[in-house]
């Protein structure tokens, strides 16, 4: 990945509005309910009960991913976010809530994007792709939020539980 300079940044900030709306457009063909942010010049979905976003770090994620594929789940739309070393799993709106899931998950550095939370999403600029860009892409079903949590939880339990 190419290092972006000030210039470059302040520049390609205001992405071309045509650009944004055909990723919009994009991702909405494939069940991701995409809108530009145009205060900031982004791309955003918002969860809500079809769809969550689940962050958590990278190196957790790729042991969540390797999981799920040994069992031949497919992991669905993932986003990188690199200098924060986290990716965003996006799930189905049926991840657990409770409150001792959700303990879990925080104590491993997990947070789920409950309905109404906006979701950033990779835009089509060479800023934005330093910021986040897709690690599967969004043409991937979404996998069941319960199953991911599962999952998760199954890949941070001690080695005796697994």
């Amino acid at each position: 990945m190419t290092s972006v300079s000030a210039d470059t940044q302040q520049s390609s900030s205001a992405a071309p509005e045509e650009a944004l709306r055909a990723h919009c457009e994009f991702y909405r063909a494939h069940g991701i309910d995409a809108h530009v942010q145009e205060d900031l010049r982004r791309l955003i979905v918002v969860a809500n009960s079809r769809l969550a976003g689940m962050t958590l770090p990278a190196e957790l994620a790729t042991r969540v991913r390797d999981h799920l594929h040994a069992k031949q789940i497919g992991l669905g739309p993932v986003i990188s976010h690199p200098r924060s070393r986290r990716w965003t799993l996006l799930v189905t709106g049926n991840a657990p809530t409770d409150r001792v899931t959700c303990a879990q998950l925080f104590r491993h550095q997990v947070s789920l994007s409950r309905s109404g939370t906006q979701i950033a999403l990779p835009a089509p600029t060479e800023w934005h792709e330093n910021l986040r860009y897709w690690v599967e892409p969004p043409t991937a079903k979404l996998p069941s939020g319960a199953i991911v949590t599962r999952a998760i939880l199954d890949c941070v339990a001690p080695a005796s539980k697994q």
